[in-house]
């Protein structure tokens, strides 16, 4: 017994587009599945039901955590940033880690000399 298979060139013809159309989601699910920069909203702001377990319903828990992370490590920049301030000013030196007392007192030689010249 054997079995035989015939293809048909119509039946492959836009088999490559038919491909493409199925594996982007924004086809299926539509742009609501998207924010403003082109990535996945969160999975319990989307209007319809998606099950948690699927793949789309994991890439969209992923980007949620990507974005808190984001949003963290922007405000720990923030803080470090702000603390070098402190930390500098409180030190002498000032963000470039150039000591500002020395840096001034150096200034202040040289507008006397020019002084001096006048």
């Amino acid at each position: 017994m054997s079995i035989e298979i015939t293809i048909y060139a119509s039946d492959v013809r836009g088999l490559d587009d038919l491909i493409e159309k199925t594996m982007d989601v924004k086809d299926y699910y539509g742009t609501s599945l998207f924010d403003d920069n082109g990535r996945l909203i969160p999975l319990h702001s989307y209007e319809y039901l998606i099950e948690p377990t699927c793949y789309l319903g994991l890439m969209m828990s992923q980007q949620e955590q990507i974005t808190d992370l984001e949003e963290i490590i922007k405000n720990q920049d923030k803080d470090i940033r702000q603390l070098k301030k402190i930390v500098g000013w409180s030190s002498g030196y000032d963000d470039n880690g150039w000591n500002v007392g020395e840096s001034l007192s150096k200034r202040v030689k040289s507008l006397e000399k020019e002084v001096e010249k006048l």
